[in-house]
């Protein structure tokens, strides 16, 4: 079973929020749909670097529903509203998101960042959802059990908690696992299984209580997810 399969990624838009993967995971199914004829953009509502240009071509700045139409025909892009001094695609607005899901069978959305730590915890702007989502997937990155916060969990000074503090399970269940119920019960996808796939099933069998529609233990490295629910 393909990735998108796993995780169950519906036509329209989806976001991604959190940290450990994100980003991949979002190309990981681009290419998937796109080599099985569907038409997808990768896009976002924050900040994003543009992906590799080989697959995405040159990224889309602020288009017109006219050019979204013309540029769904080639089926795969990468979409902002500008570039900022960083190099990175800033993100899009609700009416350039409504025209991409008009014209494209998928329309994924990175939502959130994370200064690529595996862990976050989010300020009061983010994340930002998309008024037309259909679904939010959250990541984890499991790389971060063993660390200390301040290594791995962007944004931890947000909760006042000690950065000396180690990453285990029920510090992921105590505090991590209460902000994505704050935005998401669809998906939860534990990424980077292969750092320790005891400690992702057993993190995964006690979030099922929680209340999440579709948990997903993945290993992008090892090429190799599961589903949990």
């Amino acid at each position: 079973m393909k990735l998108y399969e796993t995780i169950n990624i519906k036509k329209g838009v989806t976001a991604f929020i959190g940290g450990g993967g994100k980003t991949s995971i979002i190309d990981k199914i681009c290419h998937e749909l796109y080599l099985e004829g569907k038409s997808v953009v990768f896009t976002t509502t924050t900040h994003i670097f543009p992906p590799d240009e080989k697959f995405y071509g040159k990224p889309i700045i602020n288009p017109s529903e006219k050019y979204i139409e013309e540029i769904s025909k080639q089926r795969i892009c990468v979409v902002g509203k500008s570039i900022d001094d960083k190099g990175k695609l800033t993100g899009v607005n609700e009416n350039i998101l409504k025209y991409l899901e008009k014209y494209f069978d998928y329309v994924l959305v990175e939502a959130d960042g994370s200064k690529r730590m595996p862990l976050k915890f989010w300020s009061d702007h983010e994340p930002v959802i998309p008024q037309n989502c259909n679904n939010v997937v959250a990541v984890l990155g499991l790389s971060a059990v063993g660390k200390k916060v301040c290594d791995c969990c962007f944004r931890y000074e947000l909760k006042n908690i000690d950065g000396d503090l180690v990453v285990t399970p029920e510090f992921i269940y105590d505090y991590i696992l209460k902000d994505i119920l704050k935005y998401t019960k669809s998906t939860l996808i534990l990424n980077q299984s292969d750092k320790n796939y005891d400690c992702s099933l057993k993190i995964a069998d006690n979030v099922k209580e929680k209340g999440f529609e579709n948990i997903v233990i993945s290993s992008l490295i090892e090429n190799n997810w599961e589903r949990r629910i």
